[in-house]
Protein backbone atom coordinates (compact mmCIF):
# COMPACT_ATOMS: atom_id res chain seq x y z
CA UNK A 1 0.00 0.00 0.00
CA UNK A 2 1.13 3.69 -0.73
CA UNK A 3 2.68 5.99 1.40
CA UNK A 4 -0.29 8.11 0.70
CA UNK A 5 -3.52 5.82 1.59
CA UNK A 6 -1.63 4.66 4.65
CA UNK A 7 -1.66 8.45 5.65
CA UNK A 8 -4.83 8.77 5.20
CA UNK A 9 -6.30 5.59 7.23
CA UNK A 10 -3.71 6.25 10.42
CA UNK A 11 -5.23 10.06 9.91
CA UNK A 12 -2.29 11.22 9.67
CA UNK A 13 -1.96 15.36 7.95
CA UNK A 14 0.09 14.57 5.34
CA UNK A 15 -2.34 13.15 3.24
CA UNK A 16 -5.53 16.16 3.02
CA UNK A 17 -6.01 15.37 -0.83
CA UNK A 18 -7.13 12.14 -0.36
CA UNK A 19 -9.42 12.76 2.57
CA UNK A 20 -10.95 15.93 0.93
CA UNK A 21 -11.53 13.74 -1.79
CA UNK A 22 -13.22 11.42 0.46
CA UNK A 23 -15.57 13.88 2.26
CA UNK A 24 -16.82 15.35 -0.83
CA UNK A 25 -17.54 12.37 -2.48
CA UNK A 26 -19.30 11.17 0.68
CA UNK A 27 -21.12 14.08 1.63
CA UNK A 28 -22.42 15.01 -1.56
CA UNK A 29 -23.67 11.90 -2.47
CA UNK A 30 -25.50 11.71 0.38
CA UNK A 31 -26.77 14.73 -0.01
CA UNK A 32 -28.19 14.58 -2.84
CA UNK A 33 -29.58 11.27 -1.94
CA UNK A 34 -30.89 13.07 1.04
CA UNK A 35 -33.25 15.54 -0.59
CA UNK A 36 -34.15 13.49 -3.72
CA UNK A 37 -35.31 10.42 -2.10
CA UNK A 38 -37.34 8.69 0.75
CA UNK A 39 -36.86 5.71 1.29
CA UNK A 40 -35.96 2.81 4.16
CA UNK A 41 -32.40 3.54 4.08
CA UNK A 42 -32.47 7.42 4.10
CA UNK A 43 -31.48 7.55 7.97
CA UNK A 44 -27.86 6.72 6.53
CA UNK A 45 -27.46 8.78 3.99
CA UNK A 46 -28.02 11.79 6.45
CA UNK A 47 -25.32 10.12 8.32
CA UNK A 48 -23.47 9.91 5.65
CA UNK A 49 -23.30 13.46 5.07
CA UNK A 50 -22.38 14.72 8.10
CA UNK A 51 -19.65 12.16 8.58
CA UNK A 52 -18.09 13.67 5.01
CA UNK A 53 -18.71 17.36 6.61
CA UNK A 54 -16.69 16.44 9.50
CA UNK A 55 -13.84 14.77 7.54
CA UNK A 56 -13.78 17.99 5.45
CA UNK A 57 -13.65 19.91 8.26
CA UNK A 58 -11.08 18.02 9.69
CA UNK A 59 -9.14 18.16 6.31
CA UNK A 60 -9.24 22.07 5.64
CA UNK A 61 -7.40 22.61 9.25
CA UNK A 62 -4.08 22.76 10.18
CA UNK A 63 -3.88 19.42 12.56
CA UNK A 64 -5.66 17.14 10.18
CA UNK A 65 -8.07 14.21 10.49
CA UNK A 66 -7.07 12.71 14.18
CA UNK A 67 -7.12 9.62 13.22
CA UNK A 68 -10.11 7.00 13.07
CA UNK A 69 -9.97 5.79 16.88
CA UNK A 70 -10.63 9.13 18.14
CA UNK A 71 -13.07 9.65 15.36
CA UNK A 72 -14.93 6.49 16.49
CA UNK A 73 -14.27 7.89 20.03
CA UNK A 74 -16.22 11.03 19.44
CA UNK A 75 -19.00 9.21 17.77
CA UNK A 76 -19.15 6.70 20.14
CA UNK A 77 -19.12 9.87 23.13
CA UNK A 78 -22.08 11.70 20.80
CA UNK A 79 -24.74 8.47 20.83
CA UNK A 80 -25.45 9.33 25.01
CA UNK A 81 -25.01 12.73 24.84
CA UNK A 82 -27.94 13.49 21.97
CA UNK A 83 -30.09 10.66 23.32
CA UNK A 84 -30.18 12.57 26.49
CA UNK A 85 -31.20 15.58 24.77
CA UNK A 86 -33.94 13.46 23.22
CA UNK A 87 -35.01 12.64 27.04
CA UNK A 88 -35.41 16.13 27.53
CA UNK A 89 -37.32 16.57 24.46
CA UNK A 90 -39.88 14.17 25.94
CA UNK A 91 -40.79 17.07 28.68
CA UNK A 92 -40.21 19.96 26.78
CA UNK A 93 -41.20 18.80 23.94
CA UNK A 94 -39.91 21.47 21.29
CA UNK A 95 -39.03 19.07 18.09
CA UNK A 96 -40.31 16.15 16.09
CA UNK A 97 -38.63 13.84 13.41
CA UNK A 98 -40.72 13.39 10.23
CA UNK A 99 -39.73 9.76 9.07
CA UNK A 100 -40.26 8.44 5.53
CA UNK A 101 -40.55 5.30 6.38
CA UNK A 102 -42.83 3.88 9.71
CA UNK A 103 -39.67 2.14 11.50
CA UNK A 104 -39.99 0.01 14.50
CA UNK A 105 -39.28 0.76 17.96
CA UNK A 106 -35.73 -0.94 17.58
CA UNK A 107 -35.21 0.16 14.08
CA UNK A 108 -35.90 3.44 14.93
CA UNK A 109 -33.57 3.46 17.66
CA UNK A 110 -30.57 1.79 15.76
CA UNK A 111 -31.00 4.26 12.76
CA UNK A 112 -31.45 7.30 15.46
CA UNK A 113 -27.98 6.21 17.36
CA UNK A 114 -26.45 5.73 14.23
CA UNK A 115 -27.68 9.69 13.02
CA UNK A 116 -26.54 10.63 16.47
CA UNK A 117 -23.26 9.74 16.64
CA UNK A 118 -22.16 12.35 14.10
CA UNK A 119 -22.76 15.37 16.04
CA UNK A 120 -19.77 15.00 18.15
CA UNK A 121 -17.30 14.49 15.52
CA UNK A 122 -18.59 17.42 13.20
CA UNK A 123 -18.24 19.83 16.23
CA UNK A 124 -15.04 18.95 17.36
CA UNK A 125 -13.52 19.01 13.59
CA UNK A 126 -15.79 22.90 13.73
CA UNK A 127 -13.50 23.82 16.56
CA UNK A 128 -10.34 22.50 15.30
CA UNK A 129 -10.85 24.65 12.70
CA UNK A 130 -11.80 27.84 14.04
CA UNK A 131 -9.18 27.23 16.92
CA UNK A 132 -6.54 28.09 14.11
CA UNK A 133 -7.83 31.64 13.16
CA UNK A 134 -4.83 33.86 14.68
CA UNK A 135 -7.95 36.30 15.73
CA UNK A 136 -9.14 34.20 18.78
CA UNK A 137 -6.30 35.25 21.11
CA UNK A 138 -6.04 36.42 25.19
CA UNK A 139 -8.26 38.69 27.16
CA UNK A 140 -7.80 40.50 30.03
CA UNK A 141 -8.31 37.96 32.71
CA UNK A 142 -11.04 38.31 35.43
CA UNK A 143 -8.79 36.28 38.13
CA UNK A 144 -5.56 34.59 37.57
CA UNK A 145 -5.85 32.82 41.22
CA UNK A 146 -8.68 30.32 41.31
CA UNK A 147 -9.55 27.59 43.94
CA UNK A 148 -10.05 24.93 41.33
CA UNK A 149 -12.30 22.66 43.46
CA UNK A 150 -14.98 25.14 44.75
CA UNK A 151 -15.15 26.89 41.53
CA UNK A 152 -15.81 23.14 39.33
CA UNK A 153 -18.43 22.50 42.34
CA UNK A 154 -19.88 25.80 41.79
CA UNK A 155 -20.02 24.95 37.82
CA UNK A 156 -21.41 21.81 38.55
CA UNK A 157 -24.53 23.21 41.29
CA UNK A 158 -25.17 25.89 38.56
CA UNK A 159 -25.58 23.44 35.79
CA UNK A 160 -27.84 20.90 37.84
CA UNK A 161 -30.07 23.53 39.04
CA UNK A 162 -29.62 24.81 35.45
CA UNK A 163 -31.15 20.94 34.16
CA UNK A 164 -33.83 21.16 37.00
CA UNK A 165 -35.79 24.29 35.61
CA UNK A 166 -35.72 23.02 32.69
CA UNK A 167 -37.80 20.05 33.35
CA UNK A 168 -40.01 22.06 36.21
CA UNK A 169 -40.54 25.07 33.82
CA UNK A 170 -40.01 24.16 30.03
CA UNK A 171 -41.24 26.24 28.43
CA UNK A 172 -39.86 29.27 30.41
CA UNK A 173 -36.04 28.02 30.73
CA UNK A 174 -36.39 26.10 27.52
CA UNK A 175 -32.44 27.52 26.56
CA UNK A 176 -31.00 26.37 29.73
CA UNK A 177 -31.54 22.15 27.76
CA UNK A 178 -28.44 23.23 26.42
CA UNK A 179 -26.81 24.77 29.36
CA UNK A 180 -27.03 23.12 31.92
CA UNK A 181 -25.14 19.75 30.69
CA UNK A 182 -22.46 22.17 29.36
CA UNK A 183 -21.70 23.43 32.84
CA UNK A 184 -22.14 19.67 34.51
CA UNK A 185 -19.55 18.04 32.10
CA UNK A 186 -17.09 20.99 31.88
CA UNK A 187 -17.32 21.00 36.08
CA UNK A 188 -16.38 17.46 35.60
CA UNK A 189 -13.73 18.25 33.88
CA UNK A 190 -12.10 20.78 36.39
CA UNK A 191 -12.46 17.88 39.34
CA UNK A 192 -11.01 15.50 37.36
CA UNK A 193 -8.01 17.37 36.88
CA UNK A 194 -8.14 18.78 33.57
CA UNK A 195 -8.62 22.29 32.34
CA UNK A 196 -12.27 23.36 32.39
CA UNK A 197 -13.67 26.18 29.51
CA UNK A 198 -14.87 28.18 33.03
CA UNK A 199 -11.34 28.65 34.25
CA UNK A 200 -9.69 29.40 30.37
CA UNK A 201 -12.26 32.42 30.54
CA UNK A 202 -11.44 33.48 34.06
CA UNK A 203 -7.77 33.39 33.27
CA UNK A 204 -8.47 35.75 30.16
CA UNK A 205 -8.11 32.51 27.14
CA UNK A 206 -11.12 32.48 25.08
CA UNK A 207 -9.99 30.95 21.98
CA UNK A 208 -10.94 27.31 22.96
CA UNK A 209 -14.47 28.80 23.93
CA UNK A 210 -15.06 31.44 21.06
CA UNK A 211 -13.78 28.36 18.81
CA UNK A 212 -16.16 26.09 19.81
CA UNK A 213 -19.29 28.32 19.66
CA UNK A 214 -18.34 29.21 16.09
CA UNK A 215 -18.11 25.98 15.93
CA UNK A 216 -21.78 25.26 16.78
CA UNK A 217 -22.88 28.28 14.60
CA UNK A 218 -21.71 26.79 11.72
CA UNK A 219 -23.13 23.24 12.09
CA UNK A 220 -25.98 25.01 13.51
CA UNK A 221 -26.48 26.70 10.10
CA UNK A 222 -25.63 23.50 8.32
CA UNK A 223 -27.95 21.39 9.87
CA UNK A 224 -31.15 23.59 9.38
CA UNK A 225 -30.40 24.00 5.67
CA UNK A 226 -29.70 20.18 5.15
CA UNK A 227 -32.74 19.57 7.02
CA UNK A 228 -34.78 21.56 5.07
CA UNK A 229 -35.28 19.17 2.05
CA UNK A 230 -34.00 16.20 4.13
CA UNK A 231 -35.79 12.74 4.82
CA UNK A 232 -36.03 12.16 7.57
CA UNK A 233 -35.95 15.89 9.17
Amino acid sequence: MGSAPVALLSGNSRAPVLLVALALALGGTCWALLWSLEIYASPFFFTGLWVGAALLLYATGPEGHPGWRRHGALAAISVPVWWWFEAVNTRVDNWEYVLPYPYGRVEYAVFASIAFSTVVPALDAASRLFRAGRALGEFAPITRQLATGHLATGEAAIGLIATGLVFALPDLFFPLVWVGPFLIIDAAVGLLGGESLLAQALEGRWQTIVAMALAGLLCGFLWEMWDFWAAPK
